[in-house]
């Protein structure tokens, strides 16, 4: 050191160039508050829409739901003008903060087809789901919006929350808000690890299961747009604690006792599934093309999971809520999860597009939004020959839920539907096998396999049916 100094000392009367400014990289957030990082939202198409909530990553530690159940006469435009300003306000809070956060609004069937004179093609009201024994499993909630609020710090959390729930006070009748938090890296007060297998590893497999694109249902502003589930799960721990492990493993189809990396491009620790599942286990009923964002939450006098689900499909929601009340099955029997927790209500709603939400402080949706798009497949090529004898015939389209394969399923079916539209085309039946891609007739006969393909577990073009595939094949 003090050679160095020495010779700085002899050299000071030579001419130096100015100093260089040197900026700690590590202070420059490259994320985007949703935890994604910010290029992925230039190069992924339609997310640069969706309401950042919807799509924040799971590993965001606290959340707080807000369900609110409107006036019967409220003030329509101040209603608009505050659902609409939330992501501002959002964005704001962030900045006076210095801390990322994020939110997301919904709204009822109800409510949202007040205002969209073309509102969501799947959108629907929840009606509460019965057991083959009449039995309530799934009961409906009657409230029109739904807020979520997620952030690092919980205190962030209830601040936001409590600036726009105040702005909506005096339109309201009630509203409960629900705090959740993480719970031992990620697990369910079972002890389950939670979000097995969930999207939320790659923002484009996120964005392919999540996001609706202009051609899902013909109606350009609701690209970017989403269906929700919300429902709030109370548990029983007391029984759960009390059962054996194997009775444990076969609530949810998990090995309980044991945790391993989940194999595939996706490597976080997951219960292992059990090489034969319970048919009423967990695995077996809820499984759909969604990304789940499912917290713990602890009340007075409650304790359990507030879940949602986001999917660009609320078809696929519907089916795994049908089948765990028991619907397809011949015994009726209920997902075994149901043994050991209870539904207190569930509620379906559309997380608008941030374009849509910028149109609700004025009149209505513009009208230059609402064109519609032609479908894909009566664009590429029509079938002059339907296929013969084809009533009740069923063509089954098993597809991996993790890999971002939902666009392709999607191109699929509309290619099979143009060739003849009496083809029920059936997407996972079953459980999904990781990185599949299976087309299968009624009758067993294998019209493309993806698993079966030299270099099956790739996702290159070749390893996909085409569309002119398919027309010869099926003719």
């Amino acid at each position: 050191m003090g050679n160095q100094q020495s010779q700085s000392t002899n050299q000071s009367s030579q001419p130096t160039d100015p100093p260089v400014t040197i900026h700690n990289v590590t202070n420059i957030n490259l994320n985007d508050p949703s935890g994604w990082p910010k290029t992925n939202f230039e190069s992924i198409p339609y997310v640069d829409q969706t309401q950042r909530g919807a799509i924040a990553k799971g590993s965001i530690p606290n959340a707080l739901f807000t369900t609110m159940k409107l006036k019967e006469h409220f003030d329509d435009l101040q209603v608009r003008k505050i659902l609409s300003s939330i992501p501002q306000l959002t964005k704001d809070f962030e900045k006076s903060e210095e801390a990322p956060i994020v939110s997301m609004i919904a709204c009822s069937y109800t409510l949202w087809a007040r205002w969209d004179k073309t509102p969501p093609l799947e959108l629907k009201t929840f009606e509460a789901k019965t057991s083959k024994a009449s039995d309530v499993v799934f009961p409906s909630t009657d409230r029109e919006l739904f807020l979520l609020v997620k952030s690092d710090r919980p205190d962030h959390c209830y601040d936001l929350t409590r600036k726009i729930v105040s702005l909506m006070e005096s339109h309201l009748t009630s509203n409960e808000q629900i705090f959740g938090f993480h719970y031992r890296k990620g697990r369910d007060l079972t002890g389950f690890i939670d979000g097995t297998r969930n999207p939320d590893h790659m923002l484009r497999a996120l964005v392919d299961q999540v996001v609706i694109f202009p051609d899902d249902d013909g109606i350009k502003h609701h690209t970017g747009g989403t269906y929700v589930y919300a429902g709030k799960y109370v548990h029983n721990l007391s029984h759960f604690e009390s059962m054996s492990l194997e009775q444990k493993n076969h609530v949810i189809g998990r090995d309980h006792s044991r945790q391993e990396p989940h194999v595939g491009f996706d490597n976080r620790l997951e219960n292992p599934r059990l090489n034969e599942p319970h048919s009423a286990s967990h695995v077996m009923r809820a499984h759909g093309s969604m990304y789940r964002q499912a917290y713990p939450f602890r009340l007075e006098k409650e304790e359990g999971l507030f879940f949602t689900a986001y999917s660009r499909s609320l078809q696929d929601i519907d089916v795994a809520l049908d089948r765990m009340a028991g619907k397809f099955s011949e015994d009726g029997s209920l997902d075994n999860l149901l043994s050991i927790t209870k539904n207190i209500w569930s509620g379906y709603f559309y997380c608008p597009s941030l374009l849509e939400l910028s149109y609700l402080g004025h009149d209505h949706l513009p009208e230059s939004q609402v064109s519609h798009v032609k479908p894909v497949a009566q664009v590429e090529f029509q079938v002059e020959d339907p296929v013969k004898d084809v009533t009740d015939w069923k063509i089954q389209v098993e597809f991996c839920t993790n890999c971002g394969y939902k666009s392709i399923f999607k191109d699929v079916k509309r290619v099979i539907n143009a060739i003849d539209p009496r083809i029920e085309v059936v997407g996972n039946p079953t459980m999904p096998r990781l990185t599949a891609f299976e087309v299968t007739c009624q009758d067993g006969t294998v019209l493309w396999s993806k698993l079966n393909s030299p270099n099956g577990k790739q996702n290159s073009k070749e390893n996909f049916p085409s569309s002119e595939f398919l027309v010869s094949a099926i003719q």
